[in-house]
């Protein structure tokens, strides 16, 4: 009985972590009682940074650190799977997965939220592909400028990445552009080194129920800081709708087929909008996961991935998509 007391106890002192949540894999909540989703959370941005997110369902508030960066507060809602802080700052939530948009100082953008990671080389033997964006410089107020789109699989021990400016397969990927890194695991970080490039890296890969997500959010030495997401290689779009924020800070809705894109939603000016592409399958020797269409308003190109209940739209690099990433959960 005293030890459930102190548990109480302990538990009234730090409502707004959430008592019990966290970490690479809590579960969350305490015996018998609160949300399970309650906890801290690791904040991939598109912004290049990695921040911690601590979220309490119960008591309705967040704290989000890292970076210099360091702000709570309270959010409302729910009832529609949205909550919201202000505005267009709002979030979704998924098994251990956590998906919106946050000011991190430089206008709303969209993050990916996880906690519960691999942590062992032998669940990594996946092809999965991969959108990305690099921001314009290393300066705060640096903005995305630039998209990735590539192809990558674990085997061996490695991770295998096509760097190509055409989007291939990484198995019909030219060898002079597939970039081989050694992998090691500390904790749920892992880092990849390619000796013959002279590159490293480091990422996690979430786990959200069955969903395996590639994270990376980093600043490479000499480099400015990028952002990468990667979902499972699969057999086209399943589609559906999803709801989330992208880094030119809307909030919308966003509904999919394998053959259709239709988004309509909240600018971060106040103003309504609403867009649309018909998608298409990419080519021979490209990804079969990944569609591909243009943009109605502006015949910006746009690519687009779906695993489970999240997808990921990212801009070709070009004008007027360079830079754009929007990610919706259901």
């Amino acid at each position: 009985m005293r030890k459930w007391m102190t548990w109480v106890a302990a538990c009234a002192l730090l409502a707004l972590a959430g008592c019990g949540g966290g970490g690479d894999g809590g579960s969350g909540g305490g015996p018998g009682f609160g949300d399970p989703r309650n906890g801290t959370y690791q904040a991939y941005a598109t912004n290049g940074r990695v921040y911690e997110f601590t979220v309490n369902f119960d008591s309705g508030t967040y704290r989000m650190q890292g970076n210099g960066l360091n702000t709570s507060g309270v959010f409302t809602g729910g009832a529609s799977g949205t909550y919201a802080i202000t505005g267009n700052e709002r979030f979704r939530t998924a098994a251990d997965l956590v998906v919106g948009g946050f000011n991190f100082g430089n206008g709303i953008t969209s993050f990916v939220a996880a906690r519960r990671y691999v942590t062992s080389m032998a669940d990594l033997t996946h092809t999965f592909n991969g959108f990305g964006v690099n921001l314009s410089s290393t300066q705060p107020n640096a903005t995305p400028n630039a998209s990735r789109i590539f192809s990558s699989r674990f085997s061996a021990g490695t991770l295998q990445s096509c760097t190509d400016n055409f989007i291939y397969t990484i198995a019909t990927c030219p060898t002079a552009s597939v970039y081989t890194y050694t992998l090691s695991f500390n904790g749920s970080e892992i880092t990849g080194v390619d000796a013959a490039h002279g590159d490293t890296i480091r990422f996690r890969v979430a786990r959200s129920g069955n969903l395996l997500i590639y994270l990376r959010a980093e600043t490479p030495t000499g480099g400015v800081p990028s952002f990468r997401i990667g979902l499972p290689e699969t057999n086209g779009l399943a589609g559906g709708t999803f709801i989330g924020a992208s880094t030119v800070g809307n909030w919308a809705t966003t509904t999919l087929t394998d053959t259709s894109y239709d988004i309509a939603g909240l600018r971060a000016s106040g103003n309504n909008f609403s867009d649309a592409a018909t998608l298409s399958a990419l080519g021979v020797n490209q990804p079969t996961g990944i569609r591909g269409g243009f943009r109605i308003s502006d015949n910006g190109l746009l690519y687009l991935m779906q695993g489970g209940p999240l997808s990921v739209v990212v801009g070709a690099s070009s004008v007027p998509t360079a830079g754009y990433i929007e990610i919706g959960l259901q």
